[in-house]
């Protein structure tokens, strides 16, 4: 056996000779490299690289120290940045540092007008993880592929338009949905149109929503408050 005690631990590192396994700060190490911070410490094992001068990169990982819950760090420019935490309860990973947003209108747009396309406003968020949201429009941090979902929910439809028709607006391609007005009987008071798919995104590429009528009808439909635009990195 080899051991290197320190001021306040006689088993800073023990290397034991008949079970070939090594402990950092473990009496009796269970694997062949066990190492342990003490109970509930952030900072139990780092892994970085680093150059004379420049910025540090790598991984840290540690406990939380109220939670007790396992928390895989980023470590960029010296700075730690939390990038996965399994709940030590039940197992659920969460990455608090995966880009995803929530938004909705703050008020009505009102008297759509016909004939051509129109952004949706939507000024408030719900959640921005990421601060990738802004000016109704969500702009991809990093190149992936993004999850995207929204929901129009249209009053004052008029069944003289002869459709509805809401896209969703990334720099790669633009997704459709429609709602043929012409069909209801009389003007419906509120009808909701559905769009989402999975976009490949580059990094600064952006989305956004708009609606396009056609050239009849009235400009009467309203685009209400509970309008929502959503997304998040799947992979």
């Amino acid at each position: 056996d080899f051991r290197v005690e320190s001021n306040g631990n006689a088993n800073m590192l023990f290397v034991n000779g008949g079970t070939d396994k090594i402990g950092i700060g473990v009496t009796d190490p269970d694997a062949t490299l066990d190492v342990s911070g003490g109970e509930n410490k952030l900072g139990i094992f780092r892994v970085t690289q680093r150059a004379d001068g420049a910025a540090a990169y790598g991984l840290d990982v540690g406990l939380d120290s109220s939670t007790g819950d396992p928390v895989f760090s980023a470590i960029v420019n010296d700075s730690l940045t939390e990038a996965i935490r399994i709940n030590r309860a039940n197992a659920a990973v969460t990455m608090p540092a995966q880009p995803a947003f929530n938004a909705h209108p703050a008020g009505e747009q009102t008297n759509i007008a016909v004939g051509s396309a129109v952004t949706i406003v939507f000024d408030t968020e719900r959640f921005d993880q990421g601060s990738n949201f802004a000016s109704n429009t969500f702009t991809a941090p990093v190149t992936g592929k993004y999850q995207l979902n929204a929901i129009l929910y249209m009053t004052n439809v008029d069944t003289d338009t002869q459709y509805y028709q809401l896209e969703l607006v990334t720099s790669n391609r633009v997704y459709y949905a429609i709602l043929t007005s012409d069909t209801y009987a009389s003007d419906p008071d509120y009808v909701t149109i559905n769009v989402s798919g999975l976009a490949d995104m580059d990094a600064s590429d952006t989305a956004f929503l708009r609606v396009e009528i056609p050239n009849n009808g009235a400009a009467q439909m309203d685009i209400a408050v509970e309008t929502t635009f959503s997304g998040f990195l799947a992979c």
